[in-house]
């Protein structure tokens, strides 16, 4: 083999590298683009509806002083009995209304803003992980109660079950696409050239 055909042979090799060094920085930046899409979409799913479900809770409750625990039998509310949370704080920080799903324990007693919805995660009262809202009411003078905070949560177990199987079919696909890239590679690096030994 010629020096000439060396360099060829060797400057062909590395862009055959920097080419599956790139693929795989393209691919791995897709997977996480595509965990980042795909969780934004499973939460906001479950983060609207825990905020009607908020609204429903909260609406009831300042209209019906005195009766909040009443919103457990709400048809907006009762959806997966063993799932769903809510718990009703007044302004002096008392609660005036929790769900029989919490089985008699509290919900914590999230940060909340009056008018903006906030979002968290947490351990529900029965040790699953969950997603919350919470937000404060204000009430008009002459209510007793001051103010209303309330939320409500939900297990998201399953969700995290379905998002991990996402990112193992994600991750299954990389890392075929990496290994189709290698194989192709290999198979379109040159071959050395046949010496043919010419007999005395």
């Amino acid at each position: 083999m010629s020096l000439i055909d060396s360099a060829r042979q060797s400057l062909r090799g590395r862009l055959a590298v920097s080419l599956v060094v790139g693929s795989v920085v393209v691919l791995s930046l897709s997977f996480v683009a595509l965990h980042l899409m795909i969780r934004g979409e499973l939460y906001s799913h479950v983060d609207e509806d825990l905020s009607l479900r908020l609204r429903a809770v909260a609406t009831y409750a300042i209209a019906h002083p005195g009766s909040e625990s009443i919103t457990e039998f709400m048809p907006q509310f009762r959806t997966r009995a063993h799932q769903d949370f809510f718990q009703i704080w007044d302004g002096r920080g008392r609660t005036l209304a929790r769900s029989d799903s919490s089985a008699g324990r509290d919900l914590p007693h999230l940060e909340s803003v009056v008018g903006r919805p906030m979002y968290h995660d947490l351990q529900l009262p029965d040790g699953h992980r969950g997603r919350a809202v919470s937000e404060s009411f204000a009430l008009p003078p002459g209510d007793s109660r001051r103010a209303l905070t309330v939320v409500t949560a939900e297990e998201i177990e399953n969700l995290e079950s379905l998002e991990s199987r996402i990112h193992f079919a994600l991750l299954l696909g990389v890392l075929a696409a990496i290994v189709i890239l290698q194989i192709s590679r290999e198979k379109s690096a040159p071959c050395s050239p046949i010496r043919v030994r010419q007999g005395g």
